[in-house]
Parts: C-alpha cells; sequence; structure tokens
C-alpha cells in the first residue's frame, strides 16, 4: 500500500526538498499514525487490528500522514506556536502596564485565548487538509475513495470522536465525514481514471 501511493507523494511534493520516505510500523496497541518533515511515517498495529481495517481503509490513513508531511505541517505548528508565544506575551505585559492585573492571570488569560482561538482552529485546518490530501493520493493510487468515509465511522464507534470539535486539534468525526462527501466526486474521478489505467494496461 504504502509503495502503491509512494510515486502519487513524489508527485504532489512541492517542497523543493527531495523526500526520503520511510514508514515503520509500531507494534502497540495504541489507535494512532503520525509523519515527519522529511517523509518519515510511524503506524501503530493497534489502529489496524483494533478497527479491523481493509486495505483501502489503511490507504486512507497513509495517504493521510503523507499529506501532513508533504504540508510540512509539523514546521508550521511549530512555528505558529513560536509567533503565538511571541504574541501572547507582548499582548500580555501591555494589558498588565495599562491595568496593573496581577500578572499570573494576565498571562493566564493570554494562554487561553491563543490555545483555543489561534492554535485548535490553526490544527485543525492542517487535518482538514490532510483529510483531503489523503484521499485524493489514495485514489489515484487506485483504493477506493469510500474506504476514508468507513475508517472514520470505525473511528467513531471505536469512541475515538467523542470530544468536541471545538476543543479538539482534530475536527470531530460528523466534520470529518461531511468534509470527505463534499470532495467525493472529484475523488471518485480520480478514482475512475486510476481503474481505467490498470484495465487498459
Amino acid at each position: 500500500m504504502f509503495n502503491r501511493l509512494l510515486p502519487y507523494a513524489q508527485a504532489t511534493n512541492q517542497t523543493g526538498i527531495p523526500f526520503h520516505w520511510q514508514m515503520h510500523v509500531i507494534r502497540a496497541n495504541e489507535l494512532n499514525a503520525w509523519a515527519m518533515p522529511g517523509g518519515k511515517m510511524v503506524v501503530y498495529t493497534g489502529l489496524v487490528e483494533n478497527l479491523n481495517l481493509t486495505d483501502d481503509e489503511i490507504a486512507a490513513i497513509i495517504g493521510h500522514e503523507m499529506t501532513h508531511a508533504l504540508q510540512e505541517h509539523s514546521k508550521q505548528t511549530f512555528g505558529q506556536k513560536v509567533l503565538t508565544g511571541l504574541g501572547t506575551q507582548i499582548a500580555g505585559q501591555m494589558i498588565q502596564n495599562k491595568t496593573g492585573w496581577n500578572p499570573a492571570y494576565v498571562n493566564l488569560g493570554g494562554n487561553i485565548l491563543s490555545q483555543y482561538g489561534i492554535d485548535l482552529p490553526f490544527s485543525r485546518k492542517h487535518e482538514e487538509e490532510a483529510d483531503i490530501g489523503g484521499l485524493i493520493l489514495m485514489t489515484k493510487a487506485g483504493y477506493y475513495p469510500q474506504a476514508a468515509i468507513s475508517l472514520w465511522q470505525k473511528m467513531n464507534r471505536n469512541g475515538a470522536g467523542q470530544s468536541p470539535s471545538f476543543l479538539s486539534t482534530h475536527p470531530n468525526i460528523h466534520a470529518r465525514i461531511q468534509l470527505l462527501e463534499k470532495n467525493m466526486p472529484t475523488a471518485m474521478r480520480y478514482y475512475q481514471q486510476s481503474t481505467a489505467q490498470k484495465a487498459y494496461r
């Protein structure tokens, strides 16, 4: 699966930096997968085994994580946190100087505002980009796009989608499914092109 998606990920790379793609499987009960800049990826066996995932659903996960790497989301998140922290510190100092409020309360308020007003929406935007990008990658590689939806339905049944979306770095699962459904016509076109090319060969 990883090797089938790889050429499409390589073709999508617009960073100007060659990626050295590697996927590692960690035997652990955790429902998790993640990617690092440059193409290093990890998938936990618990995700596959506990949810009884099909090949198409695993391809959706791989495509999702590949998109995180291609979009350099981890680098962007780090940069955003640095800027947010600096901005919060400056704003907090100004508020403290004008009001004379306790610095601890000013800092606490600033941290809450930055987390829920900036950091969480920023992270959710990354997840949405990875969902759409992963959907396109998997379908170009010939995997059935509806599997991206069935993956999140399985996650939901497992209880992984219970956190309110406004308190999570990830959109809630119902929002993710709606986003995938909205992009399904485009994904189906790529899937049909891929299957037609295979039939032609």
